[in-house]
């Protein structure tokens, strides 16, 4: 019978350590960069949309501020570290505003979290270096899980990744968590990069 040459025990400790390192890349990827490895499932198609309410919305004359308003939903481009201001959406109709339901809705959808802990250093890369769609949620909005209370400020929706890092189609969302009846004192604000599963 034909033997087959054997594989030595270094050759073996070789392998496995690449094998090792493979799986150590792929989870600082994830963990720091907030990189895709999810085998392309990430639904974009709500890209075009947004686009779309872009260009319905943008002013013809630059704005220069919203104001010092205190409820509405703000909605601002970051283009490669330039900022438009673009709509404000007054206390007074913010709930019947149909993009406004539009962009919640997304929200909710995106429950895949590729990265739990987006710090600031990695914000501003992205809005430095992409196009992305500021949603500051003046008057907030909540979804309710059990005894726990989600409370939505802000959201930023990137259209375009120039880093490199498959950051297209994801959605950067800042959320205060709290049980129902507690002081704002106690609430936890977790800033995370999610994605919506097709």
């Amino acid at each position: 019978m034909k033997k087959f040459p054997s594989i030595s025990n270094q050759k073996k400790v070789v392998f496995v350590g690449l094998i090792f390192i493979v799986v150590l890349v792929g989870a600082i990827c994830v963990a720091f960069f907030g990189f895709d490895l999810s085998d392309g499932r990430r639904d974009t198609s709500w890209i075009s949309d947004v686009e779309n309410f872009i260009d319905d919305v943008r002013p013809s004359d630059p704005i220069e501020s919203f104001g010092m308003g205190l409820y509405g939903y703000y909605f601002t481009l970051r283009n490669n570290g330039e900022v438009e201001l673009l709509y404000h959406v007054t206390d007074e109709g913010n709930t019947n505003d149909s993009f406004v339901l539009y962009l919640q809705n997304l929200i909710y959808k995106a429950n895949n979290v590729l990265n739990s802990s987006v710090d600031e250093e990695f914000r501003e890369e992205i809005f430095r270096n992409n196009r992305v769609l500021n949603v500051n949620f003046g008057t907030n909005f909540e979804e309710t899980a059990g005894q726990e209370t989600s409370t939505f400020t802000y959201a930023w929706f990137i259209l375009e990744d120039n880093l490199n890092k498959n950051l297209k189609g994801t959605i950067i969302i800042k959320q205060d968590t709290h049980p129902e009846g507690t002081s704002i004192h106690n609430w936890e604000t977790e800033i995370t990069l999610r994605e919506i599963i097709k």
